[in-house]
């Protein structure tokens, strides 16, 4: 087993292409989850903060989950004892920082196994935390330390360099502040999709991704699933009169001919056309005078 030292370089160049091409270093964690110590000192708590927004930010639109234990350092440079740790550093461990590097994540794994990552700051740097552009005035000079821990965390959950299309896991740094879509894909390609209702339809193919329904039925082919749709069977993007009810579930009478929205829909007549109506003895109609 050995150290992988992933390195961060200053420099804001990208070559943009139309193609998703994220990099992955073949290396995953057993499960799309690990847990950092973070007891960052200084700036009253400020890296701390923002390492774990760095954290939430990889959480949101992925799979992958970064957990967090807070109040609770661990050496970034002792190596090989399960726990993953981040801190500001003189040096890289003893080695040397490269004149522009910011960041390095080491990793240590067994065989394509994760087992530990540390992610050491340059102390030597000066830091704050901003979302303009980079080191743009008042922050000439200055190095964004979310940005920078967003995209070291990419490398601990197993993301290598990215140059061909924006990303935060370009080796070169840039404007981009967060996760790109290329970023989510590669997190996708090492770990899966999220599947939100768990009905093993990952929530990017999924019609209805809060409510499970594996069967994916959209009888109305709107492309919303039954079990999501308002009213399955009718257009819920229908709307006569603006008022952001579709006419299925409308109990407005947009026409003024005598019969709701919702009925209108049901007999198959216009709720926007009053030359359009309900005719009389439908079973329906029947039904809803009985009632």
């Amino acid at each position: 087993m050995r150290p992988i030292g992933a390195l961060l370089v200053f420099l804001s160049l990208f070559c943009i292409s139309p193609a998703y091409t994220y990099e992955l270093f073949g290396i995953k964690w057993p499960q799309p989850s690990t847990t950092f110590y973070v007891d960052i000192s200084g700036e009253d708590g400020l890296w701390n903060d923002s390492f774990e927004t760095a954290m939430y930010y990889w959480g949101v639109d992925t799979k992958f989950k970064f957990m967090i234990v807070r109040g609770e350092y661990e050496d970034p440079c002792d190596l090989r004892e399960g726990r993953n740790g981040v801190g500001f550093e003189l040096t890289d461990c003893g080695d040397a920082w490269g004149s522009t590097t910011l960041a390095v994540t080491h990793m240590w794994f067994v065989g394509t196994t994760f087992t530990q990552t540390d992610i050491t700051f340059n102390s030597n740097k000066s830091w704050n935390v901003y979302s303009t552009s980079w080191s743009s005035w008042p922050w000439a000079g200055v190095s964004d330390f979310q940005r920078v821990a967003i995209h070291e965390l990419g490398h601990a959950l197993g993301l290598d360099h990215e140059n061909s299309i924006p990303s935060i896991m370009g080796s070169y740094i840039s404007n981009i502040t967060i996760l790109q879509q290329d970023d989510i894909n590669g997190v996708g390609a090492i770990y899966g999709f999220p599947d939100s209702d768990y009905d093993n339809i990952p929530d990017d193919q999924d019609n209805c991704p809060n409510i499970a329904n594996a069967n994916q039925v959209d009888t109305d082919d709107d492309g919303v699933g039954d079990a999501c749709d308002l009213c399955p069977g009718y257009d819920d993007n229908l709307d006569a009169d603006q008022d952001g009810i579709p006419n299925c579930i409308d109990d407005d009478d947009t026409d003024s001919d005598g019969f709701t929205d919702a009925e209108e829909v049901l007999c198959n007549s216009d709720p926007a056309d009053f030359s359009s109506k309900c005719t009389i003895g439908m079973p329906w109609l029947l039904l809803l005078l009985n009632d």
